[in-house]
């Protein structure tokens, strides 16, 4: 366990370990289960006190420069590193409490890219070919990777041991809202793709962005 202290924080893959005297108009909500740390202006949750650890700030939360990065990217990251470290393809993604949709991931194809049809902001400008044509910025090819996926009920008090049983079979814990971001983005990935192509067998076929 790692634990934060005044002017030293931890930077981790996907979250930032932060002491409360680091940390500026904020305001910190105690709920039956956890503190939820919010920022005063416009009272959205930024993080989670973490046991006397420090505030745990998911990078998904933090904006550089006005912009923030898509929070698909990040879950990508902790997959990613479960593949490094387990050689592990198949996760199943739970809520962190309640009855919700779980998700059932199986990574066919860690790094591929596709284009969108939607240029990027740092796409650059095309010279146009005479004075009267438009310079938008050309649709540049996103990295992602390409997953199997199943949405399943989860009840907390329930294990699912179909799931549980199976081998090589990671699970990860994330909160609802997570879960439901990442569920959307999956559902406008397949969306994208041929009607023939959208599912193998029992499972749905999209992809998650991911950094390069």
């Amino acid at each position: 366990m790692f634990w934060a202290r005044p002017g030293a924080g931890f930077v981790g893959s996907t979250y930032l370990l932060i002491a409360p005297e680091d940390l500026q108009n904020t305001t910190t909500t105690t709920t039956a289960t956890t503190a939820e740390v919010r920022c005063r202006a416009c009272e959205q949750v930024l993080g989670t006190t973490t046991s006397g650890a420090g505030v745990r700030i998911p990078k998904w939360n933090i904006a550089v420069n006005g912009a923030k990065q898509p929070l698909s990217k990040f879950v990508a990251v902790e997959l990613l590193e479960s593949v490094d470290a387990h050689a592990t393809y198949h996760f199943l993604l739970l809520p962190r409490t309640g009855i919700s949709e779980a998700l059932r991931i199986w990574i066919f194809n860690p790094s591929l890219y596709v284009t969108l049809g939607v240029a990027h902001s740092n796409a650059a400008a095309q010279p146009p070919t005479n004075e009267n044509e438009a310079t938008a910025p050309a649709a540049a090819p996103t990295r992602v990777m390409k997953v199997f996926y199943r949405v399943v009920v989860h009840d907390e008090n329930t294990p699912t041991p179909t799931e549980k049983e199976e081998e090589n079979v990671e699970t990860l814990t994330y909160t609802n809202d997570v879960l439901d971001v990442i569920r959307e983005a999956l559902r406008v990935s397949t969306a994208r793709l041929p009607l023939s192509l959208r599912k193998f067998g029992a499972w749905d076929v999209g992809y998650l962005e991911r950094f390069d």
